[in-house]
Formats: structure tokens, sequence, C-alpha cells
């Protein structure tokens, strides 16, 4: 259930910005339908098996994603009615039913309906018990690991590897500020790797998703991401 990034890098018209912008739009749609965050990583992982099989036109692209949240919500059972969910999703906007009921069953078909995938929300809380369980923490990991939805580097990156990344990066950025950062010893070399390329990415987030983890629901965890790559550079760059 991993996407093939080379599958999705051979799309003709659905292009890499088109997806980056798309996933934003599924981030701030999943915050104003108030889903949860695995219905969000799901319906990523839906929407880039999805185009790592099939082509996806530039006039599909806003379906598509609507379809991918809206198996997403129905496979985690967070939705009330499927009827409720079209009418408040901004990316249905322009569709008729009879398109969104088809773009579902192609979903589907292409996916095998094998819906469900190991997310990296299991895999965060795994990781977190080896810390004393601090809200912040948690919501700069989980802004860390929506940060890499974005990015096409990190498509077929395992969850568990992002997670394990974000709590190193989280760790730190969380622990500066109570007097507690520090390194973990037994960081593996594939984590070090990632740990730069999250750096870079935290130093120019989207608009819409750095608004919404600078809110106070969210610790204001976007907030305190300042500074950090000119602390951590150097620690980062000999890898």
């Amino acid at each position: 259930t991993r996407p093939d990034r080379s599958g999705i890098a051979l799309q003709p018209e659905y292009r890499w910005k088109s997806r980056y912008n798309l996933v934003v739009l599924l981030s701030k749609s999943q915050n104003d339908l108030a889903l949860g965050a695995d219905t969000l990583f799901l319906a990523v992982n839906i929407l880039d098996r999805y185009s790592s099989k099939r082509i996806v036109k530039r006039c599909h692209c806003k379906l598509l994603g609507g379809v991918a949240l809206l198996l997403a919500s129905k496979y985690l059972n967070r939705l009330s009615t499927a009827s409720s969910f079209r009418e408040r999703c901004c990316l249905f906007s322009g569709y008729e039913l009879q398109d969104i009921t088809q773009m579902e069953k192609t979903v589907l078909l292409t996916l095998d309906y094998l819906v469900g995938f190991p997310a990296v929300i299991g895999f965060m809380q795994i990781e977190l018990l080896d810390f004393q369980q601090l809200k912040p923490l948690y919501d700069m990991m989980l802004y860390i690991c929506e940060l890499t939805l974005c990015y096409s580097e990190f498509v077929s990156t395992p969850a568990a590897l992002i997670a394990r990344a974000a709590v190193e990066t989280a760790s730190r950025l969380i622990g500066r500020s109570l007097g507690q950062g520090e390194a973990s010893q037994d960081t593996g070399d594939e984590v070090r790797r990632l740990l730069p390329r999250i750096s870079k990415i935290l130093s120019k987030p989207p608009r819409a998703l750095f608004y919404k983890y600078a809110r106070e629901e969210r610790s204001r965890v976007a907030l305190a991401v300042g500074g950090y790559q000119s602390e951590c550079g150097s620690t980062y760059r000999r890898y």
C-alpha cells in the first residue's frame, strides 16, 4: 500500500505542483470538516496510490481529492452521512453526484478495494511511548508529518521512518523551549538522512498549514520553528 513515486512522476497533466496544491486543499478541507488527522493521511495515501496507477486529468484533480477524503472518512467511520459530506466539502464544488459516484467506483477498483495502510499516526503513537506525553510535542510531530505530505520527495518514504524523524526533530524543538533538547543516541542512518530534508521543508511551509498550526489549539507549534534551521544546520550538514 506504499505509493510508487515514479508512477506519479509520469503524469502528463497532474504534475508535482498540482499535487502540492491539492494536498494543501485536502488539509484545509480536513480542518474545515473537523476530521481527524488520520483521515488526511489516509486520503493522501489513496490519492498517491491512485495517481501512480491511473492518468489524472487536470479537470479531475479536485474531484479525485474530494473522493479520496470521502473514502478515508468512510473507512475510518468519521462522517455521519455521505450526502452531508458532499454538500460541505469544497473540493466537490462544480461536480455532479454522478461524477462523484463514478470517481469513487474507479478509485476503489484501481486500488482493488484495499483502502487502509500503515499510517504515520500509528507510528507516531509508538514513538511517543518513550516520551512524556506533552501535547506540544504531539502537535509538533503532527505538523512535521503533515508537512511531509506536501512534498514529492517523501511520497515513497516508509511511514515508520517519517514518524521517527518527526519525533527526533520535534523533541529538539520542544525540548529547546523546555531546556531539554538533546539528540537521541540511537538515531539510525536512514532517519539521519531525513533530518536535513525535514529541516528544509520547515523553513518554508505552505501558508495554510502554517496558520493551521500557529493556532492555540495546536500549541502554536508553527511559531516555535523560527530559528530552528540556523541552530541545527551545522549539526545536520555533516550528514
